[in-house]
């Protein structure tokens, strides 16, 4: 699943993130597992219940993909990053790897550290520079997901501001790490 931000739509991620084109060349260099992607609107009031009630049984019913969790992927761009949170948080487990462009963790209330540790592959956070209005956010996380003791990879900012041009990148960094074997 990858969320688009707020005020925006699945399309912004087809047409303005590029990211059929992205996806696609990852796909025909071999970098990336064979995947299905699915864009749903985050534009709704109780986005973990959409996502978990409707948006995944109907995906899971019209195509050919796994019902386990392990093979599920979550992924989002600012808004899109706090909902892609916002369900670690609250069902975690239900997908194992979770990446979240331009988005920070939030609160820590009620977060079972222990589950969302052993029901996530990865955890990947990604953040533009000092211009992108998340940053702070997303680097106030670092040394409270440390304290928390939940597992995560951030590999430093991608240079640039809150827009396509980080996203994009983020995404081509993202996609090859799904559904890889973290034992090699």
């Amino acid at each position: 699943m990858l969320n688009h931000g707020g005020g925006q739509s699945w399309t912004d991620w087809v047409e303005v993130g590029r990211a059929r084109q992205i996806l696609d060349n990852l796909s025909l260099d071999g970098a990336i597992e064979p995947m299905v992607v699915v864009m749903p609107n985050g534009n709704v009031g109780d986005y973990p219940r959409e996502l978990l009630e409707n948006v995944v049984p109907v995906t899971e019913e019209r195509y050919n993909v796994s019902s386990d969790p392990a093979d599920r992927a979550l992924a989002g761009l600012s808004a899109g990053g706090a909902r892609t949170v916002s369900v670690l948080k609250a069902h975690p487990g239900e997908f194992a790897w979770i990446g979240t462009f331009a988005a920070g963790f939030g609160g820590t209330a009620g977060v079972d550290v222990e589950a969302i540790n052993a029901g996530t592959e990865l955890y990947r956070l990604y953040t533009g520079d000092i211009t992108d209005f998340t940053y702070g956010s997303v680097m106030n996380s670092l040394p409270v997901l440390d304290q928390l003791g939940i597992e995560y990879e951030f590999d430093g900012v991608t240079v640039g501001p809150h827009g396509w041009d980080v996203w994009q990148k983020n995404l081509i960094d993202f996609a090859p790490r799904l559904f890889q074997d973290p034992n090699g």
